[in-house]
């Protein structure tokens, strides 16, 4: 079971070898994973039996069932011999899509999509196929359809929508081909995956054990495809523009994303690491007042002249007219938020490209 803000994903595991019996596998596996799913949300939100999961950052914590509002189901099935299936059925209490996976599917799907509302997105359009239209028939593998919808991600609903027949064929051939040889083409990608995972690694390792922060870093993980792009873009730009040019100043850039604060940070190599942090600390509380404190949560990401790499999470809590004539006072001294150059950017990931 996977949860996440108002997400309750269950999942149900099957590792059947198929034997060239299609028909025993579809009882072993799908009638039996679709009873064991029915079963596991009864007991989960049906009855009222107090229920602890076991977490292996956060200890034992009771699960809330009004807390979840979207659920998910899945059957993954590991089993060998498998070349065709259903990409879901619906349950029988309660008429809900439940999806199906065979292990390559969701190996690839986790290998390529790697947050919850990523995962989640794909998961709506892939059972949309089914929802909105009477009778769909795939040409391909799992990952060609993956491959599919991330090429043209922003439309798929559009795509489903506009069709007005009852059956729908889609020539999924090669598909997964095509957008890995998009992928490979576009500028920059692999500095891009390992901003993406300098960010996931700090969450994974860091912020996740403080209960404190939880609101926070589920805001973070809740970043999309694209909105993680737009930061990690910015920061590569950042990084161009100021690292490894002798620059002997502090240099700072905003951006808000999903009502987090993301400041790129520069700082020359003479600032020593208690310096440094302090001033990342005031950076973050600068951009708050300069932003009237609407924004409470900041990364701050250093990076010095020869590219190392520094983070920080501040949440800026507005305080009396002392402590803000003091940040004031610190700022002034500074130099900072004197001549801020505040450029606004919009993009719209729904255009066609």
């Amino acid at each position: 079971m996977i949860l996440f803000k108002d997400i309750c994903i269950i999942c149900q595991i099957k590792n059947y070898e198929l034997k060239n019996n299609y028909e025993r596998y579809f009882r072993k596996t799908v009638q039996n994973g679709i009873k064991q799913i029915e079963g596991a949300e009864r007991k989960l939100f049906q009855l009222n039996n107090e229920i602890y999961i076991k977490n292996q950052k956060q200890g034992l914590i009771k699960f809330d069932k009004n807390k979840y509002s979207k659920i998910i189901r899945l059957i993954i099935h590991l089993g060998e011999g498998l070349t065709h299936q259903s990409i879901g059925q619906l349950s029988k209490s309660n008429m809900e899509f439940i999806h199906i996976f065979d292990k390559k599917g969701i190996e690839h799907l986790l290998q390529e999509i790697n947050t919850i509302s990523d995962f989640v997105d794909y998961l709506k359009a892939r059972e949309s196929l089914v929802m909105k239209i009477e009778k769909t028939a795939l040409y391909g593998q799992e990952k060609d359809l993956l491959g599919f919808y991330l090429q043209i991600r922003p439309r798929f609903s559009e795509f489903v929508n506009d069709n007005k027949e009852k059956w729908l064929l889609i020539d999924l051939e090669d598909s997964w081909n095509e957008y890995e040889n998009k992928k490979k083409s576009e500028q920059n990608e692999d500095i891009l995956l390992k901003i993406e995972n300098l960010i996931y690694d700090w969450v994974k390792n860091d912020l996740i054990k403080s209960k404190n922060n939880q609101v926070f870093t589920e805001r973070l993980m809740s970043l999309n495809r694209e909105e993680r792009r737009v930061f990690a873009t910015s920061f590569i730009g950042f990084i161009h523009s100021y690292t490894k040019k002798g620059y002997n100043r502090i240099i700072r850039r905003n951006s808000i994303i999903n009502q987090i604060g993301f400041i790129f940070f520069y700082y020359p190599e003479k600032y020593k690491t208690k310096e440094v942090q302090q001033l990342m600390s005031l950076s973050a509380e600068g951009y708050a007042l300069f932003n009237n404190f609407e924004f409470k949560d900041y990364i701050v990401i250093g990076v010095s002249e020869h590219e190392n790499f520094k983070l920080l999470h501040m949440n800026v809590q507005k305080g009396d007219e002392k402590d803000i004539d003091e940040l004031k006072m610190l700022l002034n001294h500074l130099g900072w938020f004197k001549k801020e150059n505040l450029q606004v950017s919009e993009i719209d990931f729904n255009k066609k490209q």
